[in-house]
């Protein structure tokens, strides 16, 4: 099966949706009050929402960073990707201290749901080697070696599907 960059992002988003559902039922049963299950549900959704837009953003990132193929334009360009990514999720902790209906706990655990939606897409893309070593390449990796990799991985992928 042939995995492009948006039917990865797909799979994550229905991922992260699940993830966020498991963590606000686990975060419902561990409250006794209602109004404190529904905060956490609601830091929880947040969370989940602003992962997704990352999704969205890294998506974007990546497609126009192939499309700039490995100048210094395309590094700069996922630096700040990486950086607007990072800041959405200080955001959204910093709004879940302030917002009084947002448990800032159910935040933070929803910014887990990204984590846990990268590591399920694991399971979804073993088949195809190539795509889920780019997906879990170290986090050392700098974006020229990121660019080069996906590069080379294109050029294969266009070799072997003419």
């Amino acid at each position: 099966m042939e995995y492009t960059i948006d039917a990865v992002a797909n799979k994550m988003l229905v991922m992260i949706i699940i993830a966020a559902v498991i963590i606000a039922a686990a975060g419902a049963v561990f409250h006794r009050e209602m109004g404190a299950a529904l905060a956490f549900a609601f830091g929880v959704a947040m969370s989940a929402g602003v992962n997704a837009f990352k999704v969205f953003l890294l998506k974007k990132a990546v497609n126009t960073a192939v499309g700039m193929g490995t100048s210094r334009a395309a590094t700069n360009h996922l630096r700040v990707q990486y950086f607007l990514r990072y800041l959405a999720t200080a955001v959204v902790l910093v709004a879940a201290v302030f917002i009084p209906f947002v448990d800032f706990f159910g935040a933070v655990f929803g910014i887990f749901t990204l984590a846990i939606a990268s590591y399920g897409l694991k399971f979804f893309i073993k088949d195809d080697q190539a795509m889920a070593d780019v997906a879990f390449a170290p986090a050392s990796m700098s974006a020229e070696d990121t660019i080069e990799e996906m590069k080379k991985i294109a050029d294969e992928h266009e070799k072997t599907n003419g």
